[in-house]
């Protein structure tokens, strides 16, 4: 944690950026904008910040991912795109999709209670492989 001094905001959270906090700030002027902040001074080297933990341990979850999805590609220092299109046929090829996955989604979603989460729990197993064009079909029915 910073106490005091006017280093520049690499990384601004949801929080922060609801009060108005960007990252083209320094530590003083987001102070000012948000005087609860916390501010967590990263690593630095030759006088900049030192990212080299976060993009290893990114290599790390996209090494991870990659066992696992067909194509893993790491867009920048906290992204990733992973192509699960042959896990999710594989998915829908041994499991049950009314008994097991379904319920399943339904228990892990965030969304549970809401329309979106409604609205999802009517796709179809075939509308799911159809994927968007499945999806897009539905919602002209």
């Amino acid at each position: 944690r910073i106490q005091s001094g006017s280093g520049g905001i690499i990384a601004v959270s949801y929080e922060a950026r609801k009060r108005g906090v960007t990252r083209q700030m320094n530590s003083q002027e987001a102070r000012k904008q948000c005087p609860e902040i916390l501010l967590v001074q990263v690593p630095t080297a030759f006088g900049k910040a030192d990212l080299r933990i976060y993009k290893s341990a990114g290599d790390e979850v996209v090494s991870l991912l990659s066992r696992r999805a067909g194509c893993c590609e790491k867009r920048s220092v906290d992204e990733v795109a992973i192509d699960i299109t042959a896990e999710s046929e594989r998915l829908l090829r041994e499991r049950s999709w009314e008994e097991d996955l379904l319920p399943a989604a339904k228990r892990a979603s965030h969304l549970a209670n809401s329309a979106l989460s409604r609205a999802a729990a009517g796709v179809s197993r075939d509308d799911t492989r159809k994927g968007h064009a499945g999806q897009q079909q539905q919602q002209q029915q």
